[in-house]
């Protein structure tokens, strides 16, 4: 947990959570959307607001779960258990 840290430390953890984000948000986008024109600016302007996007549906989506009552986190980590499954088995297949 981050909330042990202060100074270089914190700001270290923070910056290795941000990156993973981009570096993930990053390969979701080009599996999800892998839009190529054949221009680089195109291609990076496109990019880049399709990472736009990705950041204003994770904001919405933790502002909404945070207010998940806890009687649906059982819910959420079967459905997410499922999802990590069938995942699983498109890989493997």
């Amino acid at each position: 947990m981050a909330l042990d840290h202060s100074g270089p430390l914190l700001g270290t953890i923070l910056y290795a959570s941000s990156l993973k984000l981009f570096v993930l948000g990053a390969v979701l986008v080009n599996v999800a959307a892998p839009i190529r024109t054949g221009r680089a600016a195109l291609d990076w302007s496109i990019f880049v607001a399709e990472l736009l996007v990705l950041m204003v549906i994770i904001g919405v989506l933790e502002s909404v779960l945070a207010r998940l009552k806890m009687r649906r986190v059982p819910y959420l980590l079967i459905s997410a258990t499922l999802l990590c499954a069938s995942g699983f088995i498109l890989l493997v297949r």
